[in-house]
């Protein structure tokens, strides 16, 4: 049992949620790709889509909560965890995109929900570009951004946030530069790439307490960070640090 450490009340909570019935299992989508996968629960699909250098497994608290109301399919992505690696391929977004839409076309997957974090949240937010009738509804959290440039991510944003960050890769510049990102400076920042900044309260933006992350301002952090993809009838992207 891991951590031996936690209270006992703890501990049967984290036996109860990292618990399943089922056992992983691995669909060959093509000659030189197979997908590690764990099926559980009933309902409409949903496929998880976990960070870079992780596995299904990152879900493993999570994916009994939504098996409750959905068929959950936690997968690994190619090259991780238990998935096999392909020594010939790139692994780019492309490849990774095509990874999961292969895997929802050999599963014959309709009315799908994509969750994903980091690079899956990425790539939720891709693949339903990419096959929008097999698409419900998309939860990109924190997804990751293929950048070309240092910050890109960010510095898309608006003038000041690629002046900004975009000088922070520049000697003496650089360092002066990250010390003049106070909280108005950081909001402005920050506030470029959102749905809604009508919406994206002060209290968004770092303090000297830290980031704030309060329960009361969730309903207007919902509609900040809501995303129009024209990939899914609905999506939401959830705050994140390395944003597209």
């Amino acid at each position: 049992m891991p951590f031996p450490y936690l209270p006992s009340q703890t501990k049967k909570r984290y036996e109860m949620l990292t618990s399943t019935k089922s056992q992983p299992s691995l669909l060959q989508i093509s000659d030189a790709l197979s997908l590690r996968y764990e099926k559980s629960g009933n309902g409409p699909p949903l496929i998880l889509m976990h960070t870079i250098r992780t596995q299904l497994e990152y879900f493993r608290g999570l994916a009994p909560l939504l098996a409750k109301s959905y068929t959950v399919y936690a997968i690994d992505l190619p090259g991780h965890g238990h998935s096999p690696i392909d020594r010939l391929a790139s692994f780019d977004e492309p490849y990774f995109r095509q990874s999961v839409i292969g895997f929802i076309e050999k599963l014959n997957l309709t009315g799908v929900t994509l969750v994903g974090e980091s690079i899956g949240g990425a790539l939720a937010l891709t693949v339903a570009a990419a096959i929008p009738r097999r698409v419900e509804r998309v939860f990109a959290s924190n997804p990751y951004d293929y950048e070309t440039r240092y910050g890109d991510g960010l510095r898309r944003g608006n003038w000041l946030a690629n002046l900004i960050i975009g000088s922070l890769q520049i000697p003496i510049l650089g360092p002066f530069n990250a010390w003049m990102e106070n909280q108005m400076v950081l909001g402005k920042i920050m506030g470029g790439g959102y749905h809604d900044p009508v919406n994206c309260l002060p209290s968004f933006w770092p303090s000297s307490a830290g980031w704030r992350n309060d329960l009361d301002i969730s309903a207007s952090r919902a509609k900040c960070w809501q995303v129009g993809d024209p990939g899914a009838r609905r999506g939401t992207g959830i705050g994140s640090s390395h944003r597209p």
